[in-house]
């Protein structure tokens, strides 16, 4: 029984959502010569061409072609946010003395009336609203992450592109260990020089 307990952990700790990669999409526009403005999120980035995914469909520019690439972040859905809250029975509205069992209310308030009761909802809920109404836009403004102007060169798309891979898709589901441990041995040797 005792087996069958220290597997079952590890079965749970092994599939934990610690071991959990979390991937974050890109958005991304690309200005070009040919096509005007082409959106999507950034999936991968190949020498030959910069892939966008744009809904079902698959975009892929090829370096010749891009004048200017703006690379965002997705912004995650903006949630109801409550600011004011009004809670008359709430347990930091009363108080007890010390020599009475009865709890009463601080400050010597009387207990708020239904009409009294309703008005302060009613009122709390339009606070809240307006409170939302102004920060829901502006949660949506987000100012872009990475730009870069190629100009339809393909030497500028190639010494950005391991800068751009960063952000794509691909990238974030095969990252190879290895690799990445590679390039920070070869950063950290060139600083050392």
């Amino acid at each position: 029984m005792k087996h069958v307990l220290i597997v079952f952990a590890l079965v749970i700790l092994y599939h934990s959502p610690i071991n959990a990669q979390d991937i974050r999409s890109y958005l991304v526009v690309v200005k070009t010569k040919s096509v005007g403005n082409a959106k999507g999120v950034l999936y991968n980035v190949s020498p030959n061409a910069i892939i966008l995914q744009n809904g079902d469909s698959i975009i892929a520019i090829g370096p010749t072609e891009i004048k200017k690439i703006i690379i965002f972040a997705s912004n995650k859905p903006y949630k109801y946010k409550k600011v004011f809250n009004y809670t008359p029975w709430d347990e930091n509205n009363f108080e007890t003395r010390p020599n009475e069992q009865v709890r009463i209310r601080k400050w010597g308030q009387p207990d708020p009336t239904i009409k009294e009761e309703v008005g302060g909802h009613i009122s709390n809920a339009a606070m809240n609203g307006v409170v939302n109404l102004i920060a829901a836009p502006l949660s949506v403004i987000k100012g872009s992450l990475y730009t870069a102007i190629i100009n339809e060169d393909v030497n500028k798309f190639n010494s950005i592109r391991n800068d751009l891979y960063k952000y794509s898709i691909y990238y974030q589901l095969h990252t190879d260990y290895k690799d990445e441990l590679k390039k920070i041995n070869s950063i950290t040797n060139r600083t050392n020089e």
